[in-house]
């Protein structure tokens, strides 16, 4: 007797695009800001099963920080492999204050010959707090600077607002 297997995808093409529609990023020609936690609490060990090293140099391997600015770095690789090259890509960190630490394209190369956006995210360190409202205030301030009309904000935090933010994401 043998045993046959079928697979597949649904093909969803929401945006009319002419790709297959992603679950994450919304928009022909999407604009993205993503919120990585620089707070002290990143500093614990990421509990993941994957080994992410010590990607921001801060003699600490395999941190909450350090999985989220690998994230940060699959986010980018996925956005160039979808063809979004030319949408514009920001980083914003937090602890109890925000900050913009990328306001470009998804293909602007750095000094390094790697890529700004990523170069940006590995220079992060923890400390501090959490304030959502900070961080979401800031990336709506990106947005706004780009006259943004397909903003996606994508959102990681390893922990509970010391202020008022849930209000703020909702």
């Amino acid at each position: 007797m043998a045993f046959v297997t079928i697979s597949g995808f649904k093909y969803l093409d929401a945006d009319g695009n002419g790709r297959r529609a992603s679950t994450l990023i919304k928009g022909s020609n999407p604009d993205v800001v993503l919120v990585l936690d620089r707070s002290g609490s990143t500093g614990d060990k990421f509990q993941g099963s994957t080994s992410v090293g010590d990607l921001n140099q801060d003699g600490s391997s395999n941190t909450i920080l350090d999985a989220e600015i690998s994230a940060a770095g699959s986010l980018h690789s996925s956005l160039l492999a979808q063809g979004f090259s030319s949408s514009k890509l920001g980083l914003v960190s937090f602890n109890g204050t925000a900050k913009t630490d990328f306001d470009g394209t998804t293909n602007q190369q750095g000094a390094s010959g790697g890529y700004s956006f990523y170069d940006a995210a590995k220079t992060l360190q923890f400390t501090g707090g959490t304030n959502f409202t900070a961080a979401l205030t800031e990336a709506q301030t990106l947005l706004n600077s780009w006259g943004s009309t397909q903003g996606n904000v994508i959102f990681l935090s390893d922990g509970v607002p010391g202020q008022n933010g849930t209000t703020v994401a909702q």
